[in-house]
């Protein structure tokens, strides 16, 4: 596009199947279908409290396809995939709200999002593809805090030819203990409702034709402020939500913070020393096959430069050598 914009091809889940892909390169493993139930803690030294207790392992459920079926057929197979797995390790790094205590605050902060599926562009068709940022200010309308929105097209393969994505997403404050939350929440999706209207409304067409929602879902997920924490065991770090927010840079910042923890004196989503001596040796390998294709090429030049010059066939050279006679 024309601005520095970016976003991944086929959505943001792409996201993640391109760090597995790129943690796989350097020894990952990605185990699906089991959850975690719980974090194994031992303490470092016998006789120790418990909070100088290190991280152990992974106690995960046993394994079960979607529909809840076993895979494979043998009862003894079916078995040994129902137990428990513990996965050893010695650090583990889990949301906040996974390992979190008792709430500081009554208070509970929920990002609410409605996603449409119009027809036709949002944006004037002059502007071309629709891939742009919304922001409306808040107390624009009802809203206390502000709100983000994306559209995406067809463009990035998130929608089918013709339509627009539209995201809406914002911040609801759930007060007293969550007790009036349902309300809270209808609210905020009727804010987003409103807004999605309002933006549609706002733009003027020359054919007098504007884009017709076909569809549309909203959800809200709970987004922890502060909580009263227990002391964390070694090797066990937590990852706060950063709210509804149109950029990655908070999640990179944390990521990189948790990665010197663990990896100190290492380069931060640099390539390993392995990786990077291979790709050097391809590119070397690469570079002696071009010089032996260009000695190649240059040889065969100059033996076709005579030809072509002399307008006729080249001949090469010749030495005649005569024997002189012998007389007996």
């Amino acid at each position: 596009g024309t601005t520095a914009f970016l976003f991944p091809m086929y959505g943001s889940g792409e996201l993640s199947q391109a760090f597995c892909r790129s943690a796989a390169v350097f020894g990952a493993t990605y185990l699906l279908r089991r959850a975690p139930l719980a974090i194994q803690c031992k303490n470092k030294k016998e006789g120790d409290n418990d909070s100088d207790m290190a991280v152990q392992g992974i106690l995960l459920s046993g394994y079960k396809a979607v529909d809840g079926s076993y895979e494979g057929g043998q009862e003894t197979h079916r078995k040994d995939q129902d137990k428990n797995k513990i996965v050893k390790c010695s650090q583990v790094v889990v949301p906040i709200n996974a390992i979190a205590g008792s709430k500081t605050s009554n208070n509970v902060q929920h990002v609410v999002r409605r996603i449409s599926v119009l027809s036709g562009k949002v944006i004037p068709p002059e502007s071309g593809e629709q891939r742009h940022v919304i922001f409306i200010p808040p107390q624009t309308d009802d809203n206390t805090h502000a709100i983000h929105g994306v559209l995406l097209d067809s463009s990035v393969s998130v929608a089918p030819q013709g339509c627009t994505l539209l995201h809406l997403t914002t911040t609801a404050l759930v007060e007293n203990g969550g007790n009036d939350s349902t309300e809270v929440l209808d609210k905020a999706v009727s804010l987003l409702e409103r807004m999605g209207k309002g933006i549609l409304q706002s733009i003027t067409f020359s054919s007098g034709e504007q884009p017709v929602e076909l569809y549309h879902v909203s959800f809200s997920h709970e987004c922890p402020l502060q909580f009263e924490t227990k002391p964390s065991p070694s090797g066990l770090y937590a990852c706060g939500h950063m709210g509804h927010c149109l950029t990655a840079d908070a999640a990179f910042e944390k990521a990189q913070e948790i990665f010197t923890s663990i990896c100190p004196g290492m380069e931060f989503l640099g390539l390993s020393n392995t990786f990077d001596e291979t790709i050097r040796e391809r590119a070397e390998e690469k570079r002696y096959d071009d010089d032996e294709k260009m000695m190649l090429e240059s040889a065969l030049g100059m033996i076709d430069k005579p030809s072509a010059s002399s307008g006729g066939t080249a001949t090469l050279p010749t030495t005649t050598t005569e024997t002189p006679e012998h007389t007996e």
